[in-house]
């Protein structure tokens, strides 16, 4: 690999783990900012009682964001728990397949969008397991 790449992966890396970490970061939060929503959405989803299960998710998606966007090897198990709670928000929350018309087709967008999501916290799991223990991101170069 030339140098110039070189010297920007660990940049990009960087770039890649915050926006990857920014939805669950922005995510953790909105759910403490507006707890009704998420209760009724958990409400009529059938997983209630909601107060458990809300706190549980803000834990996990504020403890995944900050280690994914840290670059901590815990991050990578949380990010694999992120992956789980990910793919069963689609079996729950976007059951395109029990709708008709608009709704449905937005339904089926959002499920292949957590897909995609899920792939992403898989990928970079497994990138992070892959490292030996000590490994830790790299800094960023600075500029020459």
């Amino acid at each position: 690999m030339s140098e110039p790449i070189t010297r920007t992966l660990p940049t990009l890396e960087l770039i890649g783990r915050c926006t990857l970490a920014s939805l669950f970061l922005l995510g953790g939060i909105a759910k403490i900012v507006l707890p009704q929503t998420y209760h009724a959405m958990i409400n009529e989803a059938g997983l209630g009682p909601s107060g458990p299960l809300l706190v549980a998710v803000i834990v996990l998606e504020l403890a995944g964001g900050i280690a994914i966007a840290a670059g901590w090897r815990i991050g990578a198990w949380l990010a694999l728990a992120l992956m789980a709670h990910t793919l069963l928000i689609n079996v729950f929350l976007h059951r395109f397949w029990e709708l008709d018309g608009q709704i449905g087709q937005l339904e089926l967008s959002a499920f292949f969008k957590n897909v995609a999501i899920a792939g992403g916290l898989l990928h970079y799991a497994a990138t992070r397991l892959a490292r030996p223990p000590t490994d830790r991101p790299a800094a960023p170069a600075a500029p020459r």
